[in-house]
């Protein structure tokens, strides 16, 4: 499987069907001949994930988690 909220078709990544080969391979190809779509998801993904789940984000999620159980 894979994380819809991370992995966002075109932006972050390519999805594909599980069950085809063939649209894996397809999307695999994409990604190796295309370097500026590479470098783009590549940047959305890393911009995402600092934005989303860094050490400080994480840790300000955790204590509202523990402040609304109080």
């Amino acid at each position: 499987g894979y994380c819809p909220n991370v992995v966002k078709n075109e932006v972050s990544g390519l999805l594909f069907d599980p069950s085809s080969v063939k649209d894996a391979t397809e999307q695999l190809w994409r990604m190796i001949e295309n370097t500026s779509l590479r470098k783009k998801m590549g940047d959305n993904l890393q911009h995402f994930v600092l934005e989303n789940y860094s050490e400080d984000v994480v840790i300000e999620k955790l204590i509202s988690v523990y402040q609304l159980n109080d």
